[in-house]
């Protein structure tokens, strides 16, 4: 683990990414854009632009990757269909318990649609432990724009010294730092390490057992 700056245990609002910082979900939505560029006749799928651009809505990664928006339903049925595929990274669940415990305030910030993200919270019985989800359906901005950050910071009387935001993607620490939060980058998510290096977040983990130690302040 890196830390910079101020310590963690100290921060009363943890905000998480949901795909790829909770949920390893990604062998599901290769599979699920695989089944959109099939249907358009392609057999190519640029998968790591794909998953670079998660944290934005999907439509808003549609629109990019120039895929007809009519697919999105396409691709939303399929993850719907095949949740089961969708797992826990290890020590998740018991880092968001600790967490509550500690009467520390969760909540949840995702580029994914209100519907999927509900299934998988629930799905897994850790949708009590957030007392604020908000989906790319709630905002007008996907991140890294602070329109969610600041939603959740207003919904539970946050204070932008002592919350922080954790998540796998390059949008995520954007996101952190344009709402003036602290941020902490999880490596075993499908988000390129190079962000260590242009963003220099507060925090690093290299995987779970290491932010399962500070959480229960083993380190």
């Amino acid at each position: 683990m890196i830390e910079k700056k101020i310590n963690f245990s100290d921060n009363q609002l943890f905000i998480f990414d949901l795909d790829g910082t909770i949920v390893d979900s990604k062998q599901l939505m290769t599979e699920a854009l695989g089944e959109c560029y099939q249907n358009l006749g392609i057999e190519d799928p640029p998968y790591n632009h794909f998953f670079s651009l998660m944290g934005k809505s999907l439509e808003a990664i549609f629109r990019e990757l120039n895929i007809p928006i009519e697919l999105v339903r396409n691709y939303q049925h399929y993850c719907s269909s095949h949740k089961d595929r969708i797992y826990l990274f290890p020590y998740m669940a018991q880092i968001i318990k600790s967490l509550s415990d500690q009467k520390k305030k969760m909540a949840i910030l995702t580029g994914k649609d209100r519907i999927r993200t509900f299934e998988i919270l629930k799905m897994y019985n850790i949708m009590n432990y957030f007392e604020e989800v908000v989906t790319s359906d709630d905002i007008t901005y996907s991140k890294p724009d602070p329109e969610g950050i600041e939603k959740i910071l207003k919904k539970l009387n946050g204070n932008i010294s002592s919350t922080i935001m954790i998540g796998d993607g390059l949008f995520d620490i954007q996101c952190a730092k344009n709402a003036n939060i602290s941020s902490a980058f999880v490596c075993w998510g499908t988000g390129e390490k190079k962000i260590i290096e242009t963003l220099a977040p507060d925090f690093i983990f290299n995987n779970p057992s290491e932010l399962i130690q500070v959480v229960n302040n083993e380190q």
